[in-house]
């Protein structure tokens, strides 16, 4: 299990990654993938995500 002090800083180092580069009017293609990279790293209890791309695309 991870300990609280290891997530806080692995949420905060994403929270300010994240902001550093804002996107806006649901164009948000960096922050989806990074969000993404992060729930492909779960290991245990998951959930499904459903994400409808503008394009059309189901990620």
């Amino acid at each position: 299990m991870i300990g609280i002090q290891k997530l806080h800083a692995e949420m905060t180092d994403c929270r300010r990654h994240i902001h550093a580069k804002p996107e806006f009017g649901f164009e948000e293609k960096a922050t989806s993938e990074i969000v993404a990279a992060e729930l492909w790293k779960t290991r245990g209890r998951f959930i499904w995500l459903r994400c409808d791309h503008r394009l059309g695309k189901l990620i």
